[in-house]
């Protein structure tokens, strides 16, 4: 792996295997699968029709139930669509969260890694080429989003500006 011939410093695989698997499931948080991205691309291409049940998207789409039920609470659970239920009705509807809100879960989600990042970065060697890189994760990360909120405020006046509202 390493042809550097200075010796490599003893490893607890075990701890770097449940470190890397602590800090995927940070950076991948929260998952999304082909089929929710579908989901997803459906209201943004029929944004108009919506709001949607979730039998009305099956059926654009051609999903199976246990399909839809998983892709929209993948959706759900990332901030980017919302579930209501109508007065009188016995079904839910759901429909894309308002893009100022979405900008708002965007911002929260982007500091979530960084905890398992800074735990990673206090188990490798100072000044590693790992150590190294994990800082200037955290480093970008945290850059990012202090600067975020205010690019954030920017993009609604700019679209406000563009869409007029």
């Amino acid at each position: 792996m390493n042809d550097n011939t200075e010796p490599q410093p003893d490893i607890d695989r075990g701890a770097v295997a449940q470190q890397i698997e602590t800090v995927a499931v940070a950076l991948a948080d929260p998952p999304m699968s082909r089929m929710a991205w579908r989901f997803y691309a459906a209201f943004f291409l029929y944004q108009d029709l919506a709001p949607f049940t979730a039998k009305e998207l099956r059926e654009l789409i051609g999903a199976s139930s246990g399909s839809a039920s998983t892709a929209l609470r993948e959706l759900e659970k990332a901030g980017r669509i919302m579930r209501t239920r109508p007065p009188g009705e016995r079904a839910d509807v759901y429909d894309l969260v308002d893009e100022n809100e979405y900008g708002r879960n965007y911002a929260a989600n982007m500091r979530r890694p960084l905890a398992a990042l800074t735990k990673s970065l206090q188990a490798l060697p100072e000044g590693s080429r790992a150590w190294l890189r994990v800082r200037s994760m955290i480093d970008l990360s945290e850059f990012v989003a202090e600067r975020y909120p205010e690019l954030l405020a920017e993009w609604v006046r700019e679209r406000a500006h563009i869409f007029g509202r």
